[in-house]
Order: C-alpha cells, then sequence, then structure tokens
C-alpha cells in the first residue's frame, strides 16, 4: 500500500514538473498590451487595443486598434457601433525603451490613418522581419485612436501597458 502511495506521489510530482516547464515555455513568447475605453460620446465608447510581441518571425509584432462601440441591452460599451467611411482614425507608434518604460525613443509612427468604409474598427498591425529599431531592446508600442462624435473626434493615445514593454531579440 505504501509503495503506491509513494508511486503516486511522484507521478503526480512529474505531472507538474511538466506542467510548469509547458507554461514556462510559452511565456517566453508572451504578448504586451493594454486595452479599454479612451473617450465616451453619447451611448457610444472609443475602444482601443495597443500591443507588442515577438510576431511570427521573432523580431516583433506591433498593433493598434481603434473600435467605435455603442451600449447594448444596459451594457455600456458591448456592442459594435458602425461609422460612416472617415470616421475612425488610428495611429501606430512604437518607441525603444529600457526595461521599465522609462525613457523612450520614437522608432516609427505610421501617420494618423482614417477609415475607407463603413466599419466599426480600423487596426494597424506590422509584422516585422527584423526589429525595426536595432535588436536586443525594449520595445513598447503606442497607439492613437479618434472616433468622430458629429462635432469633435473623441480618443486619446494609449500605450501597451505599465511598463507594457517587450525585448526583442537578434
Amino acid at each position: 500500500m505504501r509503495s503506491s502511495i509513494r508511486r503516486g506521489t511522484a507521478t503526480l510530482s512529474l505531472c507538474f514538473v511538466l506542467a510548469m516547464s509547458m507554461l514556462a515555455g510559452t511565456a517566453s513568447a508572451h504578448v504586451v498590451y493594454q486595452s479599454g475605453n479612451t473617450g465616451w460620446f453619447g451611448n457610444k465608447c472609443v475602444w482601443q487595443k495597443s500591443e507588442v510581441s515577438h510576431g511570427s518571425s521573432g523580431k516583433g509584432y506591433f498593433l493598434a486598434g481603434t473600435h467605435a462601440k455603442e451600449d447594448v441591452a444596459g451594457f455600456s460599451c458591448a456592442g459594435n457601433s458602425f461609422m460612416a467611411a472617415g470616421n475612425i482614425k488610428t495611429q501606430l507608434q512604437f518607441y525603444t525603451t529600457d526595461q521599465f518604460g522609462g525613457s523612450t525613443a520614437l522608432c516609427y509612427s505610421s501617420g494618423l490613418l482614417a477609415s475607407t468604409i463603413l466599419s466599426y474598427e480600423l487596426t494597424i498591425a506590422y509584422d516585422a522581419n527584423i526589429p525595426p529599431c536595432g535588436s536586443l531592446r525594449y520595445y513598447r508600442t503606442r497607439g492613437l485612436g479618434q472616433v468622430w462624435s458629429g462635432t469633435a473626434w473623441v480618443g486619446s493615445y494609449l500605450w501597451s501597458g505599465t511598463p507594457g514593454v517587450h525585448f526583442l531579440p537578434a
């Protein structure tokens, strides 16, 4: 009886070690992002996402997305709100930084792009073949998202998190 308990404990310990090693392996290819509402008008909101990760090549993936949302069935900012062409704008910027997101240097800016069709979202993504501002650096993303309210542009900048940085190798 005692030897079967020991074997059961050893099996559980081995399963735990294997599970933890698999989790550690996926953590090295993590995605750093922040998303949330950056502006309100009437029953609508501007929802944004800014992201940085390794990407498909391991050399960097940067994203800025803007979504026009509206209240649905008592839930605020829960449904998509279709906007006319030109009424959603997005800008993607990425920066090199230190590991704490402190001192930053602008590395790339897409310029402010506008939607060209009836839509509820506009996303700009860049999957790099080489680290765009050099290898062995920390990067972070900042997106600008704006939606036209009928009288003004609503929305603001959103960083990929606090500190929201991601290290890109060679």
